[in-house]
């Protein structure tokens, strides 16, 4: 009878978009967990007797990744920025219960705008950008960190000039990290493997997707097939 040979091919057919489905779903998870590159935007305050401070909360983090961190900052292009001369910026990591997992100061310096008529594709007029690398390879070890961050100099200028107090002028400011992509040039298959994912997400997503997809083609295949 071709009753019962129908039953394993309806079954065989239904299930496909199951399979279909589900190998998206483990590209999109794997996409998902890939480690990427992050920023998050930083709010100084001013006016509490302190050089310009904030305390950001940075978004999820895979905890074995390496990332460089640096900070970027938007300044007017004013003369009163311009002879500042030489501050600091000074970044601290620390986790959830407040324990300081790094904390780093980093020197910087506003330089007048520069007179390159192309100058305006990388800056907007009257801006300046700066961009201050803060930490290389850095490992969180963990997915969810504090950073504190100030800027400008702690004596405020006073022991310079004519003593009076200045700070840095600051349109806005950006704490970036960007994953560094590590196993190219490793032998453990491990690293390789996670630095390859790491640079290449699209593809090791769509990779993921279409070997679970022929993997599961070929198991429904060879149990259903044979009883058709």
């Amino acid at each position: 009878p071709v009753g019962p040979q129908l039953v394993p091919l309806v079954v065989f057919l239904a299930a496909i978009p199951v399979i279909v489905f589900l190998s998206f779903a483990a590209g999109w998870i794997v996409w998902r967990s890939i480690a990427v590159g992050w920023e998050t935007e930083v709010f100084l305050q001013y006016g509490d007797g302190l050089p310009p401070y904030a305390e950001v909360y940075l978004p999820n983090l895979r905890a074995q990744q390496p990332y460089d961190i640096s900070a970027h900052l938007v300044v007017p292009a004013s003369e009163s920025n311009v002879v500042l001369g030489n501050f600091m910026t000074s970044l601290t990591l620390s986790t959830l219960s407040n324990q300081t997992l790094v904390s780093v100061r980093r020197p910087a310096i506003i330089l007048p705008p520069s007179s390159n008529p192309l100058s305006f594709l990388y800056n907007k007029p009257g801006t300046i950008n700066i961009q201050i690398p803060l930490l290389y390879s850095f490992v969180p070890g963990t997915t969810r960190l504090n950073a504190q961050v100030e800027l400008g100099r702690r004596d405020q200028w006073k022991t310079i000039g004519n003593g009076e107090g200045r700070e840095v002028s600051v349109i806005s400011a950006l704490l970036r990290g960007v994953v560094i992509h590590k196993g190219l040039r490793q032998a453990p298959l491990l690293p390789l493997t996670i630095g390859l994912i790491s640079r290449f997400p699209l593809v090791s997503a769509s990779a993921a997707a279409a070997t679970f997809l022929w993997i599961s083609f070929i198991v429904l295949a060879s149990c259903m097939l044979p009883a058709i």
